[in-house]
């Protein structure tokens, strides 16, 4: 008779055999811990990208960055922007140029020194 009520109370089964509740149970159980697990695989992922994604603007606006702060530097100092313009030389002023050389090459241009040619510079 012991022997009945107890299989009354494992519900017919031997005892150590799982029921149907608690083998679906214990699948829900294992899957929610699944679930979890990839949850916060995927928190780990997520938060490596964003960091890759950071690191990765960083350097993209690094330049900008570099170019505001050296600007800054330079606000307020009593620098004063300069403009420098150079312009052709006229055709005139190329041929006489050029002439005058060309006069002094030869020796018949005069000197600049004063002195003609001739003149030792000595007293006579």
């Amino acid at each position: 008779m012991a022997e009945k009520a107890k299989r009354k109370k494992t519900g017919g089964r031997k005892k150590g055999v799982p029921n149907k509740q608690t083998a679906l149970l214990k699948d829900a159980i294992l899957t929610a811990a699944q679930r979890a697990g990839g949850a916060e695989q995927r928190a780990i992922e997520a938060e490596g990208i964003a960091q890759d994604y950071g690191q990765f603007r960083e350097e993209r606006d690094f330049p900008y960055k570099q170019l505001a702060f050296q600007s800054s530097l330079l606000q307020g100092l009593p620098i004063a922007a300069q403009s420098y313009s150079y312009s052709q030389p006229s055709t005139l002023s190329t041929i006489l140029g050029e002439g005058s050389g060309l006069l002094k090459l030869l020796g018949i241009g005069g000197d600049s020194s004063g002195k003609k040619e001739g003149d030792g510079g000595g007293d006579k």
